[in-house]
């Protein structure tokens, strides 16, 4: 970080302790998926280990930072400190654990990981696989059913990849996983690499400053479930994470996590009678004691540059009202 980016971040914080003083019992939660070792074209959103160790080093510095169960119990009791902030990981890449995991140790920051148990047993999700497919392959183009891609460079990989990650995402999973299977023939990639981290290193990475929480079984969308098949989505990842990391489990990350169009009220209703504590959405917003437990927003922090990003999440301290209703990009 520049000496003048480092200026500008300390003369703003404190002037923001005027802003923020009255403005207690807020919780920012903040959501991400990976941390790679380089920037990923594939995933534009995701940061690499530069990026997040100014990140976190910045929301070290200048924000309290507090386990997302702890934070959620203080919230309720009134004791939350200001800008108070917990850091959040879907799905529970490796690459969290070999490259998030230490910089957050650096720092001391406790997170929160969500863990989908399926995936963790086999090793990916479906949209891994769509991604290996199409990034392993090496024929020139895609002819399949209904869908024409080239496939002659990265850039049109890459769009090939999002416009059929779009498309699959709101499938049926047993439509899904045909489709997979015979794209899978098509492109001749037909093995693929662990991402997901195994029940022994979820095991592993299991402590004081790392919270382990549930991401469903099978990853589905909650809405197109019934009450039977949400409760068993709920009741079976619960129980699995439980045995492998030995303590309680007190938190859900819903699957894509917008509200109505991912889960609805009858989702709300079928988790509120399940051990779980709360259960966090994608739906950008800030924390008040008035949440619903059980529908808990978060936030996506985009930017790349230090002073912006802290300006970025002291802003919703300010003006939490403008990241309300908005989704995050999942």
């Amino acid at each position: 970080m520049s000496d003048f980016s480092q200026n500008c971040i300390e003369l703003t914080d404190k002037l923001s302790q005027l802003l923020v003083s009255n403005r207690k019992q807020k919780l920012l939660v903040l959501i991400y998926h990976q941390v790679f070792k380089e920037l990923n074209p594939y995933f534009p959103t995701e940061p690499d280990i530069s990026i997040f160790e100014q990140q976190m080093k910045t929301v070290s510095a200048h924000f309290n930072v507090l386990l997302l169960s702890d934070a959620l119990k203080q919230l309720k009791n009134g004791t939350l400190p200001p800008k108070s902030i917990a850091i959040t990981f879907d799905d529970g890449y490796q690459n969290c654990r070999k490259n998030a995991l230490p910089i957050l140790n650096k720092f001391a920051l406790p997170a929160t990981l969500f863990i989908p148990t399926d995936a963790m047993d086999e090793g990916v999700m479906w949209n891994d696989k769509l991604f290996q497919i199409i990034h392993k392959t090496t024929s020139p183009s895609l002819v399949l059913e209904n869908i024409s891609y080239d496939l002659s460079s990265v850039k049109y990989k890459i769009k090939a990849f999002h416009d059929l990650n779009s498309e699959l995402k709101f499938m049926l999973p047993d439509d899904r996983n045909a489709f997979i299977a015979k794209l899978s023939d098509a492109l001749n990639v037909n093995s693929f690499t662990r991402v997901i981290m195994a029940p022994e290193e979820v095991a592993q990475i299991k402590n004081q400053r790392v919270e382990i929480g549930s991401h469903s079984k099978s990853h589905p969308i909650f809405s197109m479930l019934d009450d039977k098949g949400a409760t068993f989505e709920f009741i079976s990842s619960h129980e699995k994470l439980t045995q492998v990391i030995k303590d309680d489990v007190k938190g859900f990350a819903y699957p894509n996590g917008k509200y109505v169009r991912d889960f609805t009220d009858e989702t709300l209703s079928a988790i509120n009678k399940t051990p779980y504590e709360y259960a966090v959405t994608t739906n950008w917003g800030i924390v008040t004691p008035q949440t619903n437990q059980h529908k808990i927003p978060r936030f996506t922090p985009w930017d790349n540059t230090p002073y912006k990003f802290y300006l970025r999440l002291l802003s919703k301290f300010i003006f939490p009202s403008s990241i309300v209703n908005k989704d995050v990009k999942k």
